[in-house]
């Protein structure tokens, strides 16, 4: 294995005479040492010297291991600055034996540590080496009070700066090391560490809140630009405070971030942490694998899909009620992402297999691993529990029809929700195991209080469900899953068509071929709704009644006529979360045809999404739109006849630029034929849909969060003098000259810009009104944190007042949709 030095020493030369280890070797040391820092050279090098003996006087001919002070040798190079010349020190090994000249004692126990790096198999490797640290003081500052950590904990944190070459550990002591055994204060007097007060200004924090697993991969590249600022700055401390950790961190979670400050605060210049992740195994446990790397990665990269930017959300979720929606909101796809966790929390576990616990301390490191990866499994595995009960019972409730299918349902729930309850207090004990080995009891009363509270939590939901299978067999009704808190809001990016359940009704008989089953449908559409494609979120395995989950890879839309007989089918389109129609007015019933089978093609091409590494397309008959990648939205805008541009080009780099970074994740929801939907999603949890619809003069754009300005930039010279800027306020219109100077109005639902020719190009807030201005450029919206919905329109009008007044109608009033339970091919009541 080659010889592991880091960082890298500012001087050294590889001279290829090696030393042979196994010999007897003994320790001469400068007269007047203290005991204390012999007896420590002498445990650092008994792992390369076994038995070995102390030389009769400084100059022995048998001595092999030497270490001198400066003084006794004429002093170090000029070149080692002077505020640091106590530590710096000169490594020599050669067939003789080993000789250390340091400025002080402390500097013989770092050139003591760095001989384990140099061991080759029997040998150790023959160097001339001299090295100094960039910072006199290195420090790092652990939250906990000295009084709260065991004596293990402490004597971790101390063996973890000593391989580190930190010098300095913050613990509020309130002015010393209090109620210390004898053995660990001597343990404290060998380390060469002093244990101070935490600093008030640290460097840098490596946490600003708690996390369930630090960002490594974030914040150890700032930890180094950190370390080369202050250096450039020629400060003389290095000071890392580990910032807020919660009770639940284990200290080997910690242990990463730590070795890698002591490679910043020593030669910050050379800290690369590509070479730290090669070598941490061979440091931190003494053999050489990818394991525990590996194993940071998993636990990192799980505890992310869950965080937002800040990496607050997992800490939020892990503390809170899983039935709670809200926890979730703003989060892309929750159930993957939960699902997510516990699949890399798995992999994490599965990547310690190398690491066993063949001695104290590797079994402490592998349990504080094992910890953090549980904990993280747990938390994903409450949240996936947590969606499936409010699954069961959404299926129950919708299945009212056999009771049956309501009972087996909410036994299911109450067993699952029981089941995680137990898991739940079997992980609290595990958390009293990790508290022991690292803390003093008792137990931190607010997170034991908050554990015992989510695992009745879990028993008194499972209970409930109970109770309501009970009561339902008795009266035959269950409440909504809304009034039992079992209904997650989730990311709703749109206004939804919320469906209900219908009453019981005779269905007509006739069955049209190529469908397994089927869904009846009530709409009630006003009449500004019609001919628009309207998404319906429908949840197929919920509204499966006795048939459980349904596989349904293609559907058919046919209404029922006034003699309940089958009209001419309708468009359709099955979507990833229910379907997309086309509306006709008024009160009207539909059968959903299912099929597990794809169905033909229906030859119905009405808008389509593509995408490219450099953009997403969204297009139908009227319109065609870009998004881009790097500000996640609407790049360009093209009406299709005539042939017409409406935003200005975008920018492009001068010179030999580099093209700016993709912030934005763009994904394809859906491709058509009746909608075509993308997402363009962010990783701070921001979210932008684009909605276009089957000959639509319009698309829509939703958020889910809050916004305080929109802007719509609108291509120069598509104006003419008597162009106008019209704004709908409730029930007023108003107009404007459309001039360079801005035309305003608060309060407005829309604002537009109309031209002599039709062309009309506006933006519309059915949500709520905001302030709206209207100039030659652009349309700015702007108001208080606004959510919701921007509808884009474009398109040659007479009279746009009219059409816009009712695509705003529409979009604040969609259809009434009803649904039914999923029947089979026999008839029967539902």
């Amino acid at each position: 294995m080659p010889i592991v030095l880091l960082p890298t020493p500012r001087r050294i030369r590889r001279t290829r005479e090696n030393f042979m280890l196994g010999n007897p070797a003994a320790l001469s040391v400068s007269p007047g040492a203290a005991p204390a820092v012999v007896e420590a050279l002498r445990q650092e090098l008994e792992e390369l010297f076994p038995g070995l003996e102390t030389a009769n006087s400084e100059r022995s001919e048998t001595a092999a291991l030497r270490f001198t002070r400066v003084e006794a040798e004429g002093g170090l190079l000029e070149e080692v600055p002077r505020g640091v010349r106590g530590e710096a020190f000169r490594l020599q090994v050669s067939p003789e034996g080993v000789e250390a000249a340091a400025g002080s004692e402390a500097g013989w126990l770092l050139a003591a540590r760095a001989l384990r790096g140099l061991r080759e198999g029997d040998e150790l490797v023959g160097v001339t080496l001299l090295d100094w640290p960039s910072f006199p003081v290195r420090q790092i500052d652990l939250p906990w009070p000295d009084t709260s950590l065991s004596e293990a904990a402490l004597a971790l944190c101390l063996k973890l700066l000593a391989r580190g070459r930190l010098n300095r550990l913050g613990l509020p002591t309130g002015g010393g090391v209090r109620e210390l055994s004898p053995a660990l204060r001597e343990r404290v007097e060998r380390s060469g560490v002093t244990v101070v007060e935490p600093s008030e200004n640290p460097l840098l924090r490596l946490t600003d809140h708690p996390l369930l697993f630090p960002a490594y991969s974030r914040l150890l590249p700032a930890l180094r630009e950190a370390a080369l600022a202050a250096e450039a700055a020629e400060k003389r401390a290095f000071v890392l405070s580990l910032g807020a950790l919660d009770e639940q961190t284990s200290l080997e979670a910690l242990a990463y971030g730590m070795l890698f400050a002591g490679d910043c605060a020593w030669n910050p210049q050379k800290a690369e942490l590509k070479v730290f992740r090669r070598w941490y195994a061979v440091r931190r446990f003494g053999f050489d694998t990818r394991a525990p790397v590996q194993v940071a990665d998993e636990l990192e990269a799980a505890a992310a899909e869950l965080d937002r930017a800040d990496g607050s959300r997992g800490i939020a979720l892990e503390a809170a009620d899983p039935f709670e929606g809200q926890q979730l909101a703003g989060l892309p796809q929750p159930e993957e992402r939960a699902a997510a966790v516990g699949r890399r929390a798995s992999a994490a576990l599965a990547a310690m297999a190398p690491l066993q616990p063949d001695s104290e301390e590797r079994a402490a490191a592998l349990q504080g691993l094992q910890w953090s990866a549980q904990r993280l499994k747990m938390l994903s595995r409450r949240l996936g529990a947590a969606e499936r009960a409010r699954e069961l019972y959404r299926s129950a409730y919708v299945a009212s029809a056999s009771p049956k299918a309501v009972s087996d349902r909410l036994l299911k729930a109450a067993d699952l929700l029981e089941s995680e309850a137990r898991a739940l207090d079997e992980h609290r004990a595990e958390w009293h195991a990790l508290w022991r080995r690292e803390r003093r009891e008792p137990y931190e009363p607010a997170t034991e209080a908050a554990m015992r509270a989510q695992v009745e939590a879990l028993r008194a939901r499972g209970a409930r469900m109970r109770a309501l299978r009970d009561r339902d067999l008795q009266t035959g009704s269950l409440p909504a899953p809304a009034e039992e808190g079992l209904e997650r809001a989730g990311i709703h990016l749109s206004a939804g068509i919320a469906p209900t359940r219908l009453p019981p009704q005779p269905s007509p008989a006739w069955w049209p071929e190529g469908g397994a089953a089927r869904l009846r449908i009530e709409v009630d559409c006003p009449e500004a709704a019609a001919g628009i494609v309207w998404p319906v979120q429908v949840d197929f395995r919920a509204l499966a009644g006795e048939i459980g989950a349904f596989n349904v890879r293609s559907a058919r839309l046919l209404p029922l006529t006034a003699a309940d007989e089958a009209g001419p089918e309708r468009p359709c389109q099955l979507l990833r979360g229910g379907i997309a129609f086309l509306a006709e007015p008024g009160s009207r019933s539909y059968f959903l045809y299912l099929d597990p089978q794809p169905g033909p093609d229906s030859g119905f091409r009405e808008t389509r999404a593509s995408q490219s590494r450099s953009e997403v397309r969204l297009e139908n008959r009227r319109m065609r739109l870009h998004l881009s990648p790097t500000h996640g939205f609407v790049s360009g805008w093209r009406l299709l006849e005539p042939d017409l541009e409406l935003l200005p080009p975008v920018p492009e780099l001068e010179g030999d630029g580099e093209p700016p970074a993709a912030e934005w994740r763009l994904r394809v929801l859906e491709t058509g034929p009746l909608l075509a939907r993308t997402r363009a999603e962010h990783p701070d949890g921001r979210i932008r849909q684009v909605d276009l619809g089957a000959g639509h003069p319009w698309a829509e754009i939703s958020v889910n969060s809050p916004w305080t300005e929109f802007l719509l930039p609108v291509r120069a010279g598509l104006w003419s003098d008597e162009a106008e800027a019209l704004f709908g306020e409730n029930d007023t219109i108003r107009r404007y000259p459309l001039r360079d100077t801005t035309a305003e109005v608060t309060e407005a639902r829309w604002g537009a810009q109309h031209g002599r020719d039709g062309l009309t190009i506006a933006a519309l807030l059915p949500e709520a009104p905001a302030s709206v201005a209207v100039t030659r450029d652009g349309i700015r919206l702007w108001s208080d944190p606004h959510t919701g919905r921007v509808v884009l329109f474009a398109g040659h009008e007479g009279d746009p007042a009219a059409v816009l007044t009712r695509l705003l109608a529409a979009a604040r009033h969609p259809p009434h949709v009803r649904l039914g339970v999923i029947e089979e091919r026999r008839v029967r009541e539902f």
